[in-house]
């Protein structure tokens, strides 16, 4: 999903080869809004913490009690899985295949089947349930909780928790790209990188006081136990997107969805307003970037395809 800045004249070598090249750390242009296109409009009636859309017919979703379901018709049918664990509060898509899911008594579960049947690995205990979790493939893979974050590189058969910094009080979002390159976006609204597998981090504040949502406390920031409001995907070292959803007082639940391509230093923003009378309350971005899933408390879901 890389940019392309494409020249339709001719000016001269050097200018239209420069504008090919034009995502150069010294020459970065502002990243353009997202542009998005609703492919899927469908409801659920089954419990769900969390939906998600690898694409615009393959989705899970993932609920009380470890009840899970899958769909591979734009959500029109969701037969029920086979899963024994916990209530289940977080949710990664890796492919058609693979999928990893965690939430409550620290239970993490993964599919290999396309969502139909689940197993168990090795639990991880972060002192309370886990509302994160994205995995680059059958090994490699973060888990989080409300504070807590952990790392494993053998397919969750064993895990070590990450050292993050001082500063981050809650966690809204994760997401790895590379084994060594992650992101977390914290509940003050501050994003956090890492480029050595979580050993350090920089960070960069996103001015979430601009968007006007606040925490329990009625602060700037995201609620700190609610499941679901923030998703982050980088697809390369540059280009990357963070949907959020969140209380503005005397208006309501909004939504924003942030681009970059720069790699978080800087972001265009725009409010996500998909249809009339939806109210955004979970949101989920397949790996790729290209799907943006939906969710409203009251059973509606749509899926998104970013068009530009």
């Amino acid at each position: 999903m890389k940019r392309k800045i494409l020249s339709v004249l001719l000016i001269s070598s050097m200018i239209a080869a420069s504008l090919l090249t034009g995502c150069s750390k010294s020459k970065k242009t502002s990243a353009s809004a997202a542009k998005w296109a609703i492919v899927v409009d469908s409801s659920i009636t089954h419990p769900s913490n969390i939906e998600g859309f690898l694409n615009e017919n393959y989705g899970l979703t993932v609920g009380f009690g470890g009840e899970i379901h899958y769909s591979n018709d734009q959500g029109q049918t969701w037969p029920e899985a086979e899963n024994s664990s916990m209530c289940r509060y977080c949710l990664d898509i890796v492919d058609e295949n693979l999928a990893w899911s965690g939430g409550n008594g620290y239970n993490v579960r993964v599919t290999k089947d396309g969502g139909k049947t689940w197993s168990e690995v090795s639990d991880i205990n972060l002192s309370s349930m886990h509302l994160g979790i994205d995995f680059i493939d059958d090994k490699v893979g973060w888990i989080a909780s409300t504070k807590k974050c952990a790392k494993t590189e053998d397919g969750a058969t064993t895990w070590t928790e990450l050292e993050l910094p001082e500063d981050v009080k809650g966690i809204a979002a994760i997401c790895l790209r590379t084994p060594e390159d992650g992101y977390l976006l914290a509940n003050n609204g501050l994003f956090y990188t890492t480029a050595d597998g979580g050993f350090t981090w920089k960070n960069k504040d996103l001015n979430i006081e601009s968007y006007g949502v606040i925490d329990e406390k009625g602060k700037p920031g995201f609620y700190k136990k609610s499941v679901s409001l923030a998703d982050i995907c980088f697809t390369d070292e540059d280009n990357g997107i963070m949907i959020f959803s969140g209380i503005v007082p005397g208006e309501g639940t909004k939504a924003f969805c942030l681009t970059t391509n720069d790699g978080g230093e800087s972001w265009t923003s725009e409010e996500l307003k998909p249809k009339e009378g939806f109210i955004v309350n979970k949101v989920y971005i397949s790996g790729d970037g290209l799907f943006l899933t939906l969710g409203s408390n009251d059973g509606q879901l749509l899926v998104m395809k970013r068009e530009d």
